[in-house]
């Protein structure tokens, strides 16, 4: 997990593969915010969906 600063705020990352899956999971704690990007195909960039 990791702490990261963008979109002018400050969040909780996570993110990771296994078994042909992908993940990736923010936090923006003081928005009350939580995104999660999940995939059954290992090549997809489920970081690069999330940001968006």
């Amino acid at each position: 997990m990791s702490i990261g600063e963008d979109f002018d705020c400050h969040y909780l990352e996570h993110s990771g593969l296994w078994a042909g899956y992908s993940t990736h999971f923010m936090r923006f704690l003081e928005e009350r915010l939580t995104i999660v990007s999940l995939s059954n195909y290992e090549d997809f960039d489920t970081q690069e969906y999330a940001e968006k």
